[in-house]
């Protein structure tokens, strides 16, 4: 499965936020969006919290952002999330 979020401007929801690129198993993480944006690179955290907030609040018809997320190994490797 992709690495990324599922974002509905009704109900913002994540989906399997971890699993996949960054190794993490189903049962080492909730569905909490914050499960997600604790492993984001602190360099790119705030430009990608405000493209998503940008989105779900319809100032962007997609949501399109690169960043670093924190591997399972503690290396950080690079996402493309579109929504």
């Amino acid at each position: 499965m992709a690495f990324g979020i599922l974002i509905s401007r009704r109900t913002p929801a994540i989906f399997r936020p971890l699993e996949g690129n960054a190794r993490y198993e189903e049962q080492e993480i909730g569905n909490d969006p914050n499960e997600w944006f604790h492993r984001v690179h602190p360099d790119d955290i705030q430009a990608l919290k405000n493209a998503v907030g940008a989105h779900i609040n319809g100032k962007t018809p997609h949501l399109e952002a690169e960043y670093r997320i924190r591997h399972k190994d503690g290396t950080y490797r690079w996402m493309l999330c579109r929504a």
